[in-house]
């Protein structure tokens, strides 16, 4: 009975370790499509993908994500930009509350 016992917890064992190898490999091909697909829309919008490194001495919260609109480079001579424009002037007019 210790011999049936050993190779049944052998052969259990080798199954769960085929059943693990195999959840690992669908999760690493999960990431690579959802990468190829990050990559894939982010070329039909017309953006080039962006890489954020984290630096060190930043905020926690700054470290990743997305680059925010003041580090990104200002619009080329050929790229047409359409913007109201109205004067903002210096100070708000004040308003007497009575």
């Amino acid at each position: 009975m210790n011999v049936v016992t050993q190779i049944v917890s052998l052969v259990l064992k080798m199954v769960l370790a085929v059943a693990g190898f195999i959840f690992m490999l669908s999760l690493l091909l999960a990431g690579l499509i959802a990468g190829a697909l990050f990559l894939l829309w982010s070329l039909l919008r017309g953006r080039k993908p962006v890489i954020v490194m984290p630096r060190f001495g930043m905020p926690p919260g700054r470290q990743w994500g997305f680059p925010n609109a003041a580090r990104r480079p200002a619009a080329t001579a050929g790229e047409v930009v359409d913007v109201e424009v109205r004067e903002v002037p210096d100070q708000a007019p004040k308003i007497d509350r009575r």
